[in-house]
């Protein structure tokens, strides 16, 4: 058996146990011949040697001792600084393995730490990484932040938000990153492209690093790209305004009436859309472990395809709501405030245009710009939610008696 065989396998383990962890059908450890433990905080001590495979599942688990076989383990907190002998797989929040490990390391977790050597390959994801030890293979990485502070002895490929080269890469760096820092040595070639790069260290090979053209715009250009969408915005929220008129006054007028819970419904619903995206990225990973590793490769295109969809569906609402419900909102909530009557469809128009080249320029301000275009799309997001709350609330209420 593989050793990438035996890590899908441990996962399957990790995920079926799990979910049978609360409930009275859940597995008797006993009857796995004692590779499976769990509880709140499971520590294997530093005189304890496992003889085989060691699947764990706690909030917090800590390995001192010697594991003979692979260890895979899903936690809060993971400590292992004993001795894998085989291949670890680690699903945690903050992973430390200070220990040695003879095999291949499989991670996925919020903060990982890797200071202790490592005789195959290292695959890892999470938000920061950093790799003090030696790794004899190749490092794969997907993180917000990578640090390689070690001695890797094959290729390190990287992508996601920094990448600092401080220690040895002994073959080729291929690099996808925003950040890129060489302050040690790639012995090979350094491939790839970056958002900016910086190099205090040598690289031994080829120097291929693509950095993103800053082309400034002409001015006549800059005139003209506003102009194109100041008229697109401008049509699309006069035809808005014209088709849904009741349902864009109510809207309005909520979000006059109540700015401050309109802006704080509109954060709730941000906050809860990249909650909800994070979670179904892990669920999604989670998944995809179990289900390739039972042959169900269906079910996991499937998740994806729909995960795809939702956030298609997700991010072209965020795009409607920046672009045109903002707009309309912040226009004509200003006019009503003003006094300004938009009774008359004339009226209307004017103040929607006088809104929509207003709300143009200011976006386009630096740094201020931001700051009222992101304050505006809270409050065209919360403002349909609380005016569709009040009239579902007041569609549900009795009608008077007629006496």
């Amino acid at each position: 058996m593989t050793p990438l065989r035996r890590l899908l396998i441990a996962v399957v383990a990790l995920v079926a146990v799990g979910s049978l962890a609360g409930t009275a059908v859940a597995a008797d450890p006993v009857e796995l011949g004692g590779k499976l433990r769990t509880g709140d905080r499971v520590v294997v001590e530093t005189d304890e040697l496992v003889p085989g495979n060691l699947y764990v599942i706690a909030g917090s688990a800590e390995i001192h001792g010697t594991v003979r076989g692979d260890l895979a383990v899903t936690g809060g907190s993971v400590v292992v600084d004993g001795l894998v002998e085989e291949d670890l797989l680690v699903l945690g929040g903050n992973v430390t393995v200070p220990g040695g490990v003879g095999g291949h390391v499989v991670v996925f977790g919020g903060n990982v730490t890797i200071s202790g050597p490592v005789g195959g390959d290292v695959l890892a994801s999470g938000g920061r990484i950093s790799l003090a030890g030696d790794v004899a293979g190749d490092v794969r990485a997907g993180a917000g932040e990578l640090r390689v502070a070690g001695t890797v002895g094959g290729d390190v490929a990287s992508v996601g938000g920094s990448t600092n080269v401080v220690g040895t890469v002994g073959a080729d760096l291929l690099v996808a990153a925003g950040e890129l820092r060489i302050d040690g040595t790639v012995r090979g070639s350094a491939v790839g492209t970056a958002g900016t790069y910086e190099r205090r260290g040598s690289v031994g090979g080829d120097e291929r690093i693509t950095l993103p053209e800053r082309t400034e715009p002409a001015p006549g250009d800059r005139v003209l790209s506003g102009v194109f969408r100041f008229l697109a915005v401008l049509v699309v929220t006069v035809a808005v305004v014209l088709v849904a008129r009741r349902s864009v006054d109510r809207i309005v007028d909520t979000a006059v009436d109540r700015p401050g819970w309109s802006l704080l419904a509109g954060l709730v619903a941000f906050a809860g859309a990249i909650v909800a995206l994070v979670a179904t990225i892990v669920v999604g990973i989670v998944v995809s472990f179990a289900f390739a590793a039972a042959r169900l490769g269906l079910v996991v295109a499937t998740y994806w395809f729909a995960f795809g969809v939702l956030w298609v569906v997700v991010g072209f609402t965020a795009f409607v709501v920046a672009n045109f419900g903002a707009p309309i909102v912040v226009g004509l909530g200003a006019g009503k405030l003003a006094g300004v009557s938009l009774d008359a469809t004339a009226s209307r128009i004017g103040v929607l245009a006088a809104a929509v080249a207003a709300y143009t320029v200011l976006v386009a301000l630096p740094w201020v710009g931001g700051l009222f275009g992101f304050l505006a799309f809270l409050l065209a997001l919360g403002a349909p939610i609380l005016a569709f709350r009040a009239a579902r609330e007041a569609g549900d209420r009795p009608e008077p008696a007629v006496s």
